[in-house]
């Protein structure tokens, strides 16, 4: 296994070589590498989003849901 200074000096090396217009995408998923809980509340955030949803069509899609899970699994285990 690498050491740990060692791998940090490539990283910084890998760090200088990339262009300037990516960095900020770097930036932001070291971001969120140091805070998963960003990932959690990004999830979150669509909470709710189905709740005017009729509730014959929402029991049709769940019904159907569990029914391609099922084909879906017999495909793959078949």
């Amino acid at each position: 296994m690498i050491k740990e200074t060692e791998l940090r000096n490539r990283l910084s090396k890998k760090i200088k070589q990339i262009p300037s217009d990516k960095l900020e995408l770097l930036e932001n998923f070291i971001l969120k590498l140091e805070n998963p809980t960003l990932n959690k509340e990004e999830i979150l955030s669509f909470s709710g989003s189905w709740n005017d949803l009729d509730k014959d069509i929402a029991n049709d899609f769940t019904e159907r849901l569990i029914a391609r899970r099922e084909n879906s699994k017999r495909r793959i285990d078949g």
